[in-house]
């Protein structure tokens, strides 16, 4: 046995991690106010530009080739593939 050799041995101990529905029932509440947060600076930023409104409120009525279409203006305007 070499005298040098310091050899710790821990056990966990303390506060356990919450059950997972316990877990679950946080997380869907923290997502829930992120999404309610991001909803609202959203839709106070939006009103900054009139034209994305109105692109915005097209989105669900436009045809998916029109979709896409716009969805590559934007990167390539960007620079991006």
């Amino acid at each position: 046995m070499n005298p040098w050799r310091l050899e710790v041995r821990l056990e966990a101990a303390g506060i356990e991690p919450a059950s997972k529905p316990a877990q679950d029932k946080v997380q869907k509440r923290l997502a829930g106010e992120g999404q309610k947060s991001f909803a609202q600076t959203f839709a106070r930023e939006i009103e900054n530009y009139p034209d994305l409104t109105r692109i915005v409120a097209a989105w669900p009525e436009l045809p998916e080739a029109i979709r896409r279409a716009m969805l590559a203006l934007v990167e390539s305007a960007l620079g991006r593939p």
